[in-house]
């Protein structure tokens, strides 16, 4: 329960968890969305990797069938894990009668504080009760229509089923801290030209935070690590850091007539999608994402192929959203 907040039952609690998770639906936050259309071609990769004699079987067509009715199973098993989380984190926090933990209200503001929670929340949730919460109803649908077709697939459907239980519980815990003990982080300052905060991790693809590292005129860069979603030691493995550059069409065109790579190559895009008719702003945007040398075996999650063009997708996406441009306005090399 939260001191100077204890007046909740478990009714009040349900009900106000229902009331949030009803205006998130009706919302424009793209974290769940852009999450499922992240994670999908994720988990295909790793399902149809073992393919079994039924579906090798199959016409094309029917492998299309099958690789459409994935996908909504998916969608629908990843909603209830998302769920699930979410519900969690409010009989967590908020009732006297389930816990004696007591959270602080000034703890609230700190920045740091939600990946601390649910780094503990995991660490104290019994293996055996987060698999009764997700093994059950849509994911269990899941799996049963997975083992039709491919072998093996428990484990990626189980650890696709963390991911979502996780960003569920991360967006109860924000709105608890909005809505119920009305505190906003304590934020010291934001960069100026991406708007990053100075000391908070912020989202930048459905898998990695950023963190702010220095900036100085038309330049910013990023420290990039694996979120919430995944343990403790991924998340303090630096993953790369995302470089990003602003120019003047000017600038771009001039280095381009001079024979720079770079520029030859930035300029191209521009001018194939047509970026430089658009006026919706005078600025052009590069940005290059440097991934880090892993630092032992086992000391990062392994990137398949078919997440690469999702990562730069998703980080055009962030940079679209923090610079209010259109697409066709960034660069993006990974």
């Amino acid at each position: 329960m939260i001191d100077g907040l204890n007046n909740f039952t478990l009714d009040s609690v349900s009900k106000m968890e229902q009331e949030h998770l009803k205006a998130f639906w009706q919302s424009d936050d793209p974290t769940l969305s852009d999450a499922i259309n992240y994670y999908f071609p994720i988990f295909l990769a790793n399902v149809t990797a073992k393919k079994n004699q039924k579906y090798l079987s199959l016409s094309s067509d029917d492998k299309n069938d099958v690789v459409r009715e994935l996908n909504e199973r998916f969608q629908t098993a990843m909603n209830y894990a998302f769920i699930k989380g979410h519900q969690q984190v409010y009989f967590i926090i908020l009732p006297n009668v389930l816990t004696k933990i007591i959270f602080k209200k000034d703890s609230f503001e700190d920045p740091k504080i939600r990946s601390r929670f649910l780094g503990r929340f995991f660490a104290s949730l019994p293996t055996k009760v987060y698999q009764e919460l997700i093994t059950k109803k849509d994911i269990f649908e899941l799996m049963k229509y997975c083992s039709g077709y491919f072998e093996n697939s428990l484990r990626i459907i189980t650890d696709m089923s963390k991911i979502f239980f996780t960003k569920g519980a991360s967006i109860a815990y924000d709105e608890i801290r909005r809505d119920v003990v009305k505190v906003d982080y304590h934020i010291t300052g934001y960069s100026k030209m991406l708007n990053a905060p100075y000391n908070q991790s912020f989202d930048v693809t459905p898998s990695f935070v950023g963190t702010f590292d220095v900036e100085h005129l038309d330049y910013e860069s990023w420290d990039i690590r694996w979120n919430e979603t995944y343990s403790q030691d991924l998340q303090n493995t630096l993953v790369g850091k995302l470089i990003v550059n602003r120019f003047q069409p000017e600038e771009v065109k001039a280095y381009a007539g001079v024979g720079a790579e770079t520029y030859e190559s930035i300029n191209q895009f521009y001018e194939v999608n047509r970026s430089y008719q658009d006026t919706d702003s005078k600025y052009l945007y590069q940005a290059q994402m440097i991934f880090a040398m892993p630092d032992g075996i086992g000391s990062t999650r392994a990137l398949i192929p078919e997440e690469y063009e999702h990562i730069k997708i998703s980080l055009r996406d962030t940079l679209c959203r923090r610079l209010h441009v259109r697409r066709n306005k960034i660069f993006v090399t990974i």
